[in-house]
């Protein structure tokens, strides 16, 4: 196929999805279109244009940085003889009735795209456009985009007639080895270069294109992915881990300059994350582009591995480590009964231990498991709210937690947010304790203060609250400043001291009605409390109280 003959489009709309649907819509180059380009947004479409010439440019409206209606003004300003057409929503008319004021050839209603209908607006819109002429020359960088598309094509799993397409793509692959790299920046966003354009520079400045990597795919699941085919006996693993190390730089520089310009005089004090980290994935060799797609498919499942081999900077099939055997589930009953019986120290360490063994089976789904952690925030909060504990602050921050697994980069990060619940959960189940233990002890205290003048022991005040004595004993120290029998006289002391201070009483009296049956036991432990005798307690306090 001569595709210097072919209309050329390029396709422009923020969602990576409407481009791809659009993409393999139809056949474009059977229906005599090639496809030149994809772009985002108005501002990255002018830039592509200027390289890859397009005759019409297919555009939504509502985008970032520059919408369609002011890409179509641009491109009528700049670009004359390219035409425009329009995808718009129902909720678009005005935006729509602007972008016609300016020119454009025609517009798609995006709930009504159909193939046919879309081939109809194409057909009409060349009919617009002089008669196509050579490219004066361009004609290999246009082979090259006919052989991205078909490679596209292939490791997308769409249906792809090899035979037909041999010639094209054995023009640019007379090799008899080849491999699929997939790359991914692990920490990425809008203030770090998209990871294929900092691999395409790299292999610009280290002058493989011609000598190591033979065709490079400009393919990318998303702004921090790029898949590269690799053709030529001589890619080993030393080139890729250069480039992991440059990227790694690339990016941290990135967006340290952009947090810089977008924090300067700001009060922000946020910690700037800078361990930015790339890895990358190696198929085996295969022989024929013939098995690229399954090549594609298992280099993506290794890569994905990386969520849980974070430590690993390279995976490559055949050399990836044992798998560990897959922990049996946790039993949401069983979690339910030690919640119930307060057995919480249990319950966790079961949760940790099984969090912590899956995030070791790197064949797990990653979404699976950040599903998990975020069943298990929601049902413990369900379970102690219905034990009755104030689960009010972990309950409106579970959403925080639930985007925090779905941002993680590795499980171990994702395990780190999941701790630091379980540590509020800990704390929220010991807060609820203490406001018990308190109660509790405010019981004994009353009981002791009702009962001081009795033959009181730490048996029967346990037999009356029915605890296992040893056990009371231990509980009443760890609660309160003294132990019991220092407070039991403690209170009978400061009963004592007032009977002395306001009353006459013999103080044999005094020592029988605070709970003391031996007078000389009850004046050492007196004096031992106040430092003077019963005798000499009275003399210094006596109120002048009398009798009569």
């Amino acid at each position: 196929m001569d595709t210097t003959q072919l209309c050329r489009v390029l396709i422009v709309d923020d969602e990576v999805l409407t481009r791809q649907g659009i993409r393999h819509f139809i056949d474009w180059e059977q229906e005599g279109f090639l496809i030149v380009g994809e772009a985002a947004n108005g501002k990255e479409a002018i830039e592509l244009i200027e390289e890859v010439h397009p005759h019409i440019v297919i555009t939504d409206i509502v985008m970032p940085l520059m919408d369609g209606e002011a890409l179509t003004k641009e491109i009528k300003e700049r670009f004359a003889n390219i035409e425009v057409i329009v995808l718009s929503s129902f909720g678009e008319f005005d935006y729509v009735r602007s972008t016609f004021q300016s020119g454009v050839a025609d517009y798609i209603l995006k709930p009504k795209l159909e193939k046919q209908h879309l081939l109809t607006v194409l057909r009409s819109t060349i009919q617009r456009i002089p008669a196509l002429s050579e490219l004066n020359g361009e004609s290999a960088l246009f082979d090259r985009l006919y052989v991205q598309r078909l490679l596209e094509a292939m490791v997308n799993g769409y249906d792809f007639d090899y035979a037909t397409n041999a010639e094209q793509l054995e023009k640019f692959f007379p090799y008899d080895c080849y491999c699929v790299v997939g790359i991914e920046h692990k920490i990425s966003d809008e203030k770090t270069l998209p990871l294929l354009e900092i691999w395409q520079q790299f292999i610009a400045e280290k002058g493989w294109e011609d000598e190591t990597v033979a065709y490079s795919l400009p393919f990318q699941r998303s702004r921090s992915e790029a898949i590269v085919v690799c053709a030529n006996s001589n890619v080993i693993d030393e080139h890729f881990v250069e480039f992991a190390n440059v990227a790694d730089q690339h990016q941290s520089n990135s967006y340290m300059v952009e947090y810089i310009r977008g924090n300067k005089g700001s009060d922000d004090s946020a910690v700037v994350d800078t361990e930015r980290r790339t890895v990358y994935s190696i198929s085996n060799r295969f022989s024929s582009l013939t098995e690229l797609t399954a090549a594609f498919q298992t280099m993506s499942k290794i890569l994905d591995y990386s969520f849980y081999l974070y430590e690993y900077q390279s995976l490559m099939e055949g050399k990836l480590p044992e798998h560990p055997d897959v922990p049996e589930p946790l039993l949401l009953n069983q979690l339910t009964e030690d919640f119930k019986r307060g057995q919480f120290e249990k319950a966790f360490s079961d949760i940790i231990r099984h969090v912590h063994q899956l995030s070791r089976c790197y064949k797990t789904d990653v979404f699976e498991f950040k599903t998990l952690l975020g069943n298990l925030i929601f049902n413990i909060t369900v379970l102690l709210g219905n034990l009755e504990y104030d689960v009010q602050t972990i309950d409106q921050e579970k959403y925080r937690y639930f985007k925090a697994f779905e941002q993680s980069v590795s499980a171990q990060q994702a395990l780190t947010h999941f701790q630091q619940f379980l540590e509020k959960t800990k704390q929220v189940i010991a807060s609820r304790e203490d406001r018990n233990a308190n109660d509790n002890i405010r019981k004994l205290m009353a009981y002791i203060q009702e009962h001081y003048a009795e033959a009181l022991t730490l048996t029967d005040l346990a037999n009356h609250f029915h605890f296992n004595p040893s056990y009371l004993s231990n509980y009443f120290s760890t609660h309160n400043a003294e132990g019991f029998v220092d407070y039991l006289h403690k209170v009978r002391i400061e009963k004592a001291e007032q009977l002395l201070a306001y009353g006459e009483e013999p103080i044999s009296d005094i020592s029988s009605k605070v709970g003391y049956s031996d007078h000389s036991y009850f004046c050492k432990v007196f004096k031992k409390g106040t430092g003077l005798s019963p005798s000499q307690y009275r003399r210094k306090n006596r109120t002048g109280y009398s009798k009569g």
